[in-house]
This record gives structure tokens, sequence and C-alpha cells, in this order.
């Protein structure tokens, strides 16, 4: 997020994992996405075309079931304009999804800090 923040800052458009110099890794229990891969990469997406929906900027889907969390669950973080955040131009909210059958609170539980990264 703080890549992100900092590429905003100089920029004033969103970056693609590339542009932000952020990467990771796919291991054995999580693949990793940019759901925006490549829509930020010429520098049309403004900020304020963020709007009130966003758009999500990060994606951890688990290819295992992690305890009761079910295969398939996603932790996601969504970027929207920020208004008037006193964190900056740019908003971040997180969810998690418990796969197609699981405990609904089974893979928050697992991430209890995750929500903590909501600005």
């Amino acid at each position: 997020m703080k890549l992100q923040d900092a590429y905003v800052a100089e920029a004033g458009a969103m970056g693609d994992w590339g542009k932000i110099g952020y990467a990771m890794k796919n291991g054995d229990t999580f693949d990793y996405s940019d759901p925006n891969d490549g829509s930020y990469s010429n520098n049309s997406v403004l900020v304020e075309s963020l709007g009130e929906s966003g758009k999500k900027g990060w994606q951890a889907k688990s290819k295992v079931k992690l305890n009761d969390c079910q295969n398939a669950a996603i932790w996601d973080i969504k970027l929207t304009a920020a208004g008037s955040s006193a964190q900056g131009m740019v908003s971040y909210t997180t969810s998690v999804s418990d796969g197609p059958t699981g405990n609904t609170n089974a893979c928050r539980d697992l991430t209890p800090s995750f929500k903590k990264l909501d600005s």
C-alpha cells in the first residue's frame, strides 16, 4: 500500500504491480494476483476515476484448505479515491471470502490483523 501511495503521489495515477515495484511469488498455499494487471499501464486511471466503487488492487486465493477455511478462499484489497481521508489520495478496503462452502468466519479468524489495513 505504501508503494501505491508513493506512486499516486508522484504520478497522480494508479500503478499496477510492475509500475509500483511490487512483486509477490505464488507458493504452495496461495496464488497472488494483481486483478488490474495492465489496466493502469498507461497512467489513464487517475485516482479520481476510481470513484466509490473502486478497483481491486491485490488478491490472494488459497490453494488448500486451511483449518476450517475452505480451499479457494479469497483475501483482497480494494482501492478507492480517498476524498478527505488523512491517509492520502487512495483509500483501502479489505475483504475476505470464505470459499465456496466455507464457514463464514473461518478465514477471517486466520488473519485477524488483515482488517487493520483498511484506511
